[in-house]
């Protein structure tokens, strides 16, 4: 009879085995609780959905998974890049890039974010940037996250990126030596932006960066997806906070061009 003695695993290599088997089952359940969480997001509402629709002013369209909003009728005076926040659905911001396009004479791109979260993907302004090169002036902006990505991406793209929009953000890169136009826009219901990060990252900016306050508005409003946790009530709407935030860069950003 053949002798299996040596194929018997000793108490020692069986806990061994226990163990490695245990670390695989932990880090398994940690990466599908990942993957959970960062497939959970705040959706877009159903206003800010018809934003994604062409009208007479606007040409809205899908291409390489980005969405653009091209005024119509009317000459381009710049491209911007938009990064959206955290775990926000990025059609939520089809009605800021709307009022962009429309009132500024700006060629909006909407990026698309894998699981809507701007750190995984630091360059996606490369690609519109490269495809549209008819247009020379462009700008990248983003909310909460979202800035602190597109301040990272500027930074690295000077030879290309004429400003950077902060909306409820904050640079996370050292802005002070560049020729960047800023502007910082946040709402002063605003309960989530950590106002002692917010004002210390100021020393990361150009000495002629903007600042402006929306009165009213909160982290939220930039976008249509709904309250967000921990965020302060807004008295004004949300169309209101994203319309202000238009005549803003459109008065004082973009004059310094």
């Amino acid at each position: 009879m053949a002798n299996n003695k040596g194929h018997k695993l000793s108490e020692k290599q069986l806990n061994i085995l226990i163990i490695i088997g245990s670390i695989l089952l932990v880090i398994s359940a940690l990466a599908i609780a990942t993957l959970v969480s960062l497939s959970k997001c705040y959706r877009a509402t159903n206003e800010a959905r018809k934003y994604l629709n062409s009208d007479d002013t606007v040409a809205v369209n899908f291409d390489d998974n980005c969405y653009t909003f091209s005024p119509k009728n009317n000459e381009i005076q710049r491209g911007l890049v938009f990064y959206q926040g955290a775990k926000i659905e990025n059609i939520s911001y089809a009605p800021l890039l709307y009022h962009f396009a429309k009132d500024t004479n700006t060629f909006c791109v909407l990026v698309n974010m894998p699981y809507n979260f701007a750190l995984l993907d630091v360059n996606a302004a490369d690609n519109p940037i490269n495809k549209y090169a008819n247009i020379k002036q462009w700008y990248v902006a983003g909310h909460s996250l979202g800035g602190l990505v597109s301040s990272m991406y500027a930074i690295n793209h000077l030879s290309t990126i004429r400003g950077l929009i902060l909306l409820a953000s904050y640079a996370n890169a050292n802005l002070t030596t560049t020729n960047l136009n800023v502007a910082l826009i946040y709402g002063n219901q605003d309960l989530i932006l950590n106002q002692s990060i917010y004002q210390k990252a100021k020393s990361q900016l150009p000495f002629n960066y903007q600042e402006h306050i929306i009165k009213g508005g909160n982290h939220a409003g930039f976008a249509m997806y709904g309250e967000q946790e921990r965020d302060g009530l807004a008295s004004i709407s949300q169309i209101e906070q994203i319309q202000e935030t238009v005549n803003f860069c459109k008065n004082n950003l973009f004059t310094n061009e």
